[in-house]
């Protein structure tokens, strides 16, 4: 093969590679802001489908089972909308604590959610801020167990763990815990390195009691003299 072939090969090569790369890209981040509102709507036109072929059946009572089963995932969704705002300034890292109102229309929010034999479509890690933020570690940590392992998530899976850690007693779970917490922190820490997020998991991380112990020590605030 000719110089100018070779070339002209690996260059095609190489544009294809990257068009392969970003369009994965792109198309990762459109899911990740796409997912949630396409799967509620292919949920509605799921239920809305069954429901017109049970009537088109004259089938009554799978009717009014699909009507109520439908009018629980909407009165579930909702809810589940009404966390997620409220939590975002956690999940985003912006803030350690919600206000005392906040917290307590969160506290009523997951108290409905409790009541529900299945809940659906709930996000780990909305649903282990929200435990988080209510300082109910052990639902926090549960939740965040189930999370793709990002390095905000991983920072709010310390705080949780470290959370567990300063309310047991039990030498041996407290260790556990701890070393969980301590683990999730640097994970998070050395992952987010030279992105904008490490940044905010550090500032996160330094004014959420049970995590301050974990930090490095550079990293750790001075107190103001």
């Amino acid at each position: 093969m000719k110089t100018w072939e070779k070339l002209c090969t690996v260059g095609i090569a190489l544009v294809g590679a990257c068009s392969g790369v970003w369009g994965a890209y792109t198309a990762d981040e459109a899911m990740k802001i796409k997912q949630p509102l396409d799967v509620h709507t292919e949920v509605v036109k799921s239920y809305q489908g069954q429901i017109a072929s049970a009537k088109a059946r004259k089938d009554q009572p799978a009717v009014a089972r699909l009507q109520i089963e439908y009018e629980t995932y909407e009165e579930q969704w909702r809810t589940l909308e009404r966390v997620s705002a409220i939590v975002e300034p956690i999940t985003d890292l912006r803030a350690a604590k919600l206000s005392p109102e906040e917290s307590s229309t969160l506290d009523g929010l997951l108290g409905q959610l409790s009541k529900a034999s299945v809940v659906t479509n709930s996000d780990p890690t909305t649903m282990g801020a929200a435990y988080l933020a209510l300082d109910k570690y052990d639902s926090a940590a549960h939740a965040f167990a189930q999370t793709v392992a990002g390095p905000k998530s991983l920072v709010l899976k310390a705080a949780a763990f470290g959370g567990l850690a300063n309310g047991t007693a039990n030498v041996d779970l407290r260790r556990e815990y701890m070393e969980t917490a301590r683990y999730s922190l640097n994970r998070s820490i050395q992952t987010s390195r030279g992105t904008k997020d490490q940044p905010a998991i550090i500032e996160f991380a330094q004014h959420t009691p049970s995590l301050i112990e974990y930090l490095p020590e550079a990293m750790q605030k001075k107190p103001e003299e």
